[in-house]
């Protein structure tokens, strides 16, 4: 696990990146705002959602998409690998 300071500061480079500044589902502007404690990230596309988008995934399921704050929840190093993909690049794709 990584500590709170070392979890900030990677999530907040990674929402700098322009690729990230919009929600991977909806385009809402939301997940540029590192201070909104109900943005959410897809562990399993790597991607990082709005609080509405959020709702959406997790009322799918884990089985379908592991959906964690970037606030709220403690991060592992393996979790940040796979959010090193980006919003941009996973539209793209699918």
């Amino acid at each position: 696990m990584l500590s709170q300071e070392q979890q900030e500061k990677q999530i907040a480079a990674l929402l700098k990146k322009p690729e990230n500044a919009l929600c991977a589902d909806c385009s809402s502007k939301s997940p540029c705002c590192n201070s909104c404690i109900y943005l959410g990230a897809s562990l399993d596309f790597g991607v990082f959602v709005c609080m509405n988008c959020s709702g959406a995934h997790r009322s799918l399921g884990q089985s379908v998409t592991r959906i964690k704050s970037t606030k709220l929840d403690t991060w592992n190093r393996d979790w940040l690998w796979h959010m090193q993909l980006n919003n941009k690049m996973i539209n793209q794709y699918f």
